[in-house]
């Protein structure tokens, strides 16, 4: 039994409900889902059972939703530095901030209410205390000078509002009491809250909204789906982007879960043999036409096998024990993205092929030695030669 976790990030949220659609597409159901911060917001429209209704809202979501006087970008960015530092004891926090965000909470001029807002239009508590699957987040009780993890059973009726949009408090909006005490954005606690998971006895499903880094710690029977890059910072609310990230959680999802090859592009498995048949397909029609008498080889196999695919897979950055599926999924990834096909959908090989061979295929002649292979390489590769 799986428990869904949702990392805090602000606008890189995006990602998280485009990854909730290719897991319910593919099968997996939830127990329960916890979230910090926009994680938060996006775990609450999941356990209403209205994905749709989430992505309907990073449709809208604009950072004109949020007007402010003074704070830049720099200070903006700055708030996924302060999460850095998560808090794990009860400690002075308001000194910690102090230290870590000299300057910054100075600058804090966006007001939280389009925040509430947000929340009031988007969230129906009663549809969430109803779900089949149980609700958690993740805040910073500054009052208090403690993190708060609350499952739906800790949190009074009538009050859950108000503890998302605690949970979502960037240290940017105007500090303003809730219930009577301060809070800040959870991130600042636990942005990543898994343990919640984990004392259900539920296997950890983790969508991140920030790459993985080589200090990242994780149960080992977690399964974690990750962008691969920075998309955007946290409060770069755009409709037209946040479309677009939610697209590439969708297919990084289907990547991390069925295997699928490449790097910017999805590309269905396939195995040496396949890879081995397709690289004939992309050149011997084309060497076959070639005069070869000229060359340091006659065979057209031992042409391209040893003189151009090592030629190339230098080009690519392969080591030398690369296989062909190594060299095939470089090859492809490199040609596709130079002459610009779409990158967010899932292509079998023999589709990418077939697209690849109805544009110029080209090399960087550059870094390709012998005015011989140069030539070679310039009819094989020409897309108008033989036609």
């Amino acid at each position: 039994m799986y428990g869904l976790v949702l990392e805090g990030g602000g606008a890189k949220g995006a990602y998280q409900i485009g990854s909730y659609f290719a897991l319910r597409e593919l099968g997996f159901e939830f127990e329960a889902v916890v979230g910090t911060s926009i994680g938060a917001l996006n775990g609450a429209l999941i356990a209403m059972g209205e994905p749709e209704k989430c992505a309907k809202m990073w449709k809208t979501l604009s950072f004109e939703n949020f007007p402010t006087k003074e704070t830049g970008e720099e200070s903006i960015d700055n708030f996924d530095e302060l999460k850095n530092f998560p808090i794990k004891e009860p400690v002075d926090i308001m000194e910690l901030l102090k230290q870590k965000a000299t300057g910054f909470i100075k600058q804090r001029q966006i007001s939280s209410e389009p925040l509430k807002q947000l929340v009031e239009e988007y969230i129906d508590e009663d549809k969430i205390r109803n779900s089949n699957m149980n609700y958690g987040l993740v805040t910073l009780n500054v009052s208090d000078k403690i993190g708060e993890e609350l499952y739906l059973k800790d949190v009074p009726y009538g009050k859950l509002k108000n503890y998302i949009v605690a949970s979502a408090y960037f240290p940017l909006f105007q500090l303003e009491p809730i219930d009577g005490k301060y809070y800040l954005d959870g991130g600042l606690y636990d942005n990543i809250p898994y343990t919640m998971i984990q004392r259900l006895n539920l296997t950890p499903v983790i969508v991140r909204t920030n790459p993985n880094d080589l200090i990242d710690k994780f149960p080992e029977n977690a399964i974690v789906i990750a962008p691969k890059e920075k998309y955007t910072s946290a409060m770069d609310f755009n409709p037209v982007k946040s479309e677009e990230i939610m697209r590439i959680g969708y297919f990084d999802t289907y990547k991390k879960i069925n295997g699928l090859f490449g790097d910017k592009y999805y590309i269905e498995k396939f195995d040496e043999d396949e890879a081995f048949k397709a690289i004939e397909d992309l050149f011997f029609e084309k060497i076959e036409v070639v005069d070869l008498s000229g060359f340091k080889n006659n065979s057209k196999y031992r042409v391209l096998f040893e003189e151009i695919i090592p030629t190339v897979a230098s080009e690519l950055g392969l080591i030398s024990k690369f296989t062909y599926v190594d060299f095939l999924v470089a090859f492809l990834e490199r040609e596709a993205n130079d002459i610009k096909l779409d990158y967010l959908k899932i292509y079998s090989l023999e589709e990418l092929v077939e697209d690849i061979k109805n544009h110029n295929i080209r090399l960087d002649e550059k870094t390709i030695k012998g005015k011989k292979l140069n030539e070679l390489v310039r009819k094989i590769l020409d897309k108008n030669e033989n036609k």
